[in-house]
């Protein structure tokens, strides 16, 4: 029961959210979504907006470090979804347990970084999970929304935490899509690029399109290139379909975490380092888990305990590992880390 146990904080943390949340109807009997839908029953401008973060808040910050001067490089990891409500389109900064929700997701990656980073990770109002199925309005809305709060912490970290070190990004899922985001537009970051030894794109999209209308892209093609972008989305071939619904787009460029290219040739069991997931006991470590193969998506092998995985329908379905990105290649991830810093200095 390894894999049930990497998101057994998670799923209970979406299901006391939906719990939690199912109670909060909007006080406007008028409905925009049939009573069906998961989220806000109201389009986006008809709720108010949390409150905005102020970075000056350590509060607001799921992770400092202690001391920054620890490690040469640091980390600039922004959050998945794991805020679930039916009555509002953003994470109101003060829901504990949303927040606890997006730190219990990252300790269960942290392997990865925590070796080799300073570590930083804004909270923000992320927008709830219900808005992949939203409207394209309310959709662009509640993701602009969330995208201010992380624009304005990059702003606070350069201005008062960088010091001029070397960093990486990286983000998963929403927080992927903001990483990209903030490659493509943000001034500030762009200013400092010549210092960021890669950025993790993970379990989001980009495509050819991305790198023709923006030239500052970069899509590593090689194990130890600097300034490029890590990205991909774990699936089954076969499924690229029903993930297209969610967090592939099609022809997406993808980086193969066995080979570090986006070659479409196929990198056998024996190149998989390890991946490492959480259990009762603290994690355990599969050597040798998967093949992998660029295909319009990463695709791996069918896992043997694949019953033993959690699927977030209807989101994700048996097939799309999206949940599992960096898990699934823990050991090629960190220790590929570990080369591109050295290849920094």
């Amino acid at each position: 029961m390894i894999i049930k146990q990497l998101f057994f904080y998670s799923a209970i943390i979406i299901a006391l959210f939906f719990n939690l949340n199912s109670c909060n109807k909007s006080p406007n009997n008028s409905s925009d979504y049939p009573d069906s839908f998961p989220g806000p029953k109201h389009h986006f401008l008809e709720i108010a907006s949390p409150e905005a973060p102020n970075y000056a808040d350590a509060r607001n910050w799921m992770l400092i470090p202690e001391d920054e001067n620890v490690f040469g490089v640091d980390l600039i990891w922004l959050n998945p979804t794991t805020f679930v409500s039916d009555s509002l389109w953003n994470m109101p900064m003060n829901n504990e347990a949303a927040k606890q929700g997006a730190l219990n997701d990252f300790r269960a990656m942290s392997g990865i970084f925590e070796e080799s980073c300073n570590m930083y990770s804004p909270y923000y109002r992320q927008a709830c999970l219900a808005v992949l199925s939203a409207d394209g309005e309310d959709f662009e809305a509640a993701f602009n929304l969330a995208y201010t709060d992380v624009t304005r912490a990059l702003d606070y970290y350069f201005e008062y935490y960088n010091d001029g070190r070397k960093f990486i990004i990286a983000g998963h899922s929403q927080g992927a899509n903001h990483a990209l985001e903030l490659l493509k537009n943000n001034k500030i970051l762009n200013a400092h690029i010549d210092n960021m030894i890669a950025a993790y794109v993970v379990g989001w999209s980009l495509t050819n399109e991305d790198l023709l209308n923006y030239p500052q892209l970069n899509i590593c093609d090689s194990a130890s290139e600097q300034g490029c972008i890590i990205t991909y989305n774990t699936i089954e071939d076969g499924y690229q379909e029903e993930a297209e619904s969610v967090t592939l787009l099609p022809n997406s460029i993808t980086v193969n975490p066995l080979l570090w290219n986006t070659s479409k040739e196929f990198a056998p069991k024996t190149l998989h380092e390890g991946a490492v997931f959480k259990s009762a006991t603290g994690f355990d470590t599969l050597y040798q888990y998967s093949s992998a193969q660029n295909r319009n998506g990463l695709c791996v092998e069918r896992p043997v305990n694949v019953d033993d995985f959690l699927v977030f329908e209807p989101y994700f379905h048996p097939g799309i590992y999206h949940v599992y990105d960096y898990e699934f290649f823990h050991l090629n991830l960190k220790n590929n880390l570990k080369e591109r810093i050295a290849a920094s200095k």
